[in-house]
């Protein structure tokens, strides 16, 4: 997924291609990391979307190891969107600063099967964006990173990166960046370890196109 203010955020995932379902989307779990908008170019209000299908859901919205956020529950009845207005703790969610563990992991229960998205709606209307939660089909051990690389980030502050939220304790996360991100040269593995809930963002250290970390591999031992 790419964002339209040049940081471009990367849930891939490596999973069969169902021909003729479209309900791929659809879960009772989901797992989420905001990641970080630039707040000069728009950033906020922001927005969680939950829809239902045939069937009412009881859903119960957390952070599980960040006790600074409110769970909220929410009672949505059969074929029903709700919105949950995120702004007052914007702050909180957005997965920054780069290359720290941080207690970030946004987690969505739900009692039936629920679709849902994050949407940055912005004030101004200059970067609008929607994240959609794809449940398990999101989640996987090994990811290779795309980022375009033919326009630099046009706004001061703004940079390429990627974001990881863990969904079990004690779970080992191997990068290999091809471009330095804070905190890492190119071409040189690390590994950080998270636990369920925790997460942590790679930014790249230039706004030039050529530099962004496309190809990046990230393995894990663990779904994330």
């Amino acid at each position: 997924m790419v964002r339209i203010q040049n940081l471009i955020f990367c849930l891939l995932f490596f999973s069969p291609i169902v021909v003729g379902k479209l309900a791929a989307q659809t879960d009772t779990l989901f797992w989420f990391v905001a990641p970080e908008v630039q707040q000069s170019h728009g950033d906020r209000p922001i927005s969680l979307r939950i829809s239902t299908t045939q069937q009412a859901a009881s859903v119960t919205v957390s952070m599980p190891i960040n006790l600074g956020f409110p769970s909220a529950n929410l009672t949505i009845p059969p074929n029903t969107t709700q919105s949950l207005d995120l702004t007052p703790w914007v702050d909180l969610l957005e997965n920054k600063p780069a290359n720290q563990i941080l207690d970030k992991g946004l987690r969505i229960q739900s009692t039936s099967p629920i679709t849902a998205y994050y949407e940055v709606v912005t004030g101004c209307n200059c970067n609008p964006d929607i994240f959609t939660l794809k449940g398990k089909n999101a989640l996987g051990t090994q990811f290779m990173l795309p980022f375009q690389n033919f326009l630099a980030n046009g706004v001061s502050q703004s940079f390429s990166g990627f974001d990881i939220v863990a969904t079990e304790n004690a779970t080992s996360i191997t990068i290999n960046p091809t471009a330095d991100i804070v905190g890492h040269p190119a071409g040189v593995p690390f590994t950080v370890i998270l636990n369920a809930g925790e997460t942590w963002s790679g930014v790249s250290v230039s706004q030039s196109a050529n530099q962004r970390p496309a190809g990046t591999t990230v393995i894990s031992d663990k779904p994330i």
